[in-house]
């Protein structure tokens, strides 16, 4: 028998919210799974590369003491591992609030999608992400400098500052399925509108964000353990003299290829908390704005 769809406006308690985010996960696994490998996986093999120059350049920075060669390695690596993770992010962002809103309006949810259905869905989320992390970049230089000022006057004030940011940090996680499901919104009154979901259901956000977020980063590391567990037997081995086989091209391949499958893992498993905050961010729209009740008098006004 053919589940219910899963509605986005709904008031939900905190397991509730939790079973739409693994019952949407679980009937739409496939095409999440479609999406991510056409977009997500040719840039995890770059980032495989720039994590192995990465831990590279640490190894050789321990094993021989060498300062200036593998530093250099390392910044850029680290560079590269930045700005590939973070456009990665903005990619899975636009995929997973695209098959959301499409989940929605579509009458067959997601069964039968094609690309030429979804571009221009994910063409608009995806210029609204780009537009958001500028927007974000902004705010984060101004809070940047304000910092420094305040370190200037005193260093443990920086300290008090940002304890008394963080539970405004909260509510803002709800900016971004508000500026991705509301067409009509501006950038700075998305902010506004966070502030005004966020607050009264401050907890629901934070628990969303502690539980999906702690299951993400489990299950990214459990399929990173073989990764990691390579890399430490080459560190271990060539620190001893023994690395004849840990510096072997086989090896070194091998190593890639589970860089490659490790940072496909943590695109995937980090869209739980994308849709978890979809969920709550339905949840506080319902609880605080009565989204559909409105929508209900609006459409008896059409008759």
């Amino acid at each position: 028998m053919e589940r219910p769809k899963i509605e986005l406006y709904q008031v939900r308690s905190f397991s509730d919210k939790l079973s739409a985010v693994f019952a949407f996960f679980g009937e739409n696994w496939k095409v999440l799974l479609k999406y991510l490998t056409y977009f997500l996986l040719p840039l995890s093999l770059v980032t495989s590369v720039a994590q192995s120059g990465y831990f590279d350049s640490m190894m050789t920075m321990a094993a021989k003491g060498d300062q200036s060669g593998p530093l250099g390695m390392l910044v850029g690596s680290m560079g590269a591992m930045i700005v590939l993770y973070s456009i990665g992010s903005l990619l899975l962002m636009s995929i997973v609030y695209s098959l959301m809103r499409l989940y929605r309006e579509r009458e067959n949810r997601l069964m039968g999608l094609t690309w030429d259905e979804m571009k221009p869905v994910f063409m608009h989320v995806l210029w609204r992400c780009i537009k958001l992390a500028l927007f974000g970049i902004l705010i984060s230089l101004i809070i940047g400098a304000i910092m420094i000022g305040v370190a200037t006057i005193h260093p443990a004030l920086v300290f008090v500052v940002i304890l008394a940011v963080i539970p405004f940090g909260i509510p803002l996680a709800l900016i971004y399925p508000i500026y991705f499901f509301e067409d009509d919104i501006t950038l700075p009154a998305t902010f506004v509108k966070a502030f005004h979901l966020g607050f009264p259901t401050w907890g629901g956000i934070f628990g969303v964000l502690l539980v999906l977020g702690f299951m993400g980063s489990f299950i990214a590391g459990m399929i990173s353990l073989p990764w990691t567990i390579m890399n430490t037997a080459k560190l271990i081995l060539s620190a001893n003299d023994d690395g004849g086989f840990v510096n072997s091209v086989g090896y070194s391949f091998i190593v890639y290829l589970l860089g490659v499958i490790q940072a496909f893992a943590n695109f995937f498993a980090y869209s739980l908390p994308f849709i978890g905050l979809a969920y709550q961010y339905g949840h506080a729209c319902e609880k605080i704005d009565h989204v559909t009740v409105e929508s209900d008098i609006d459409r008896f006004e059409q008759l």
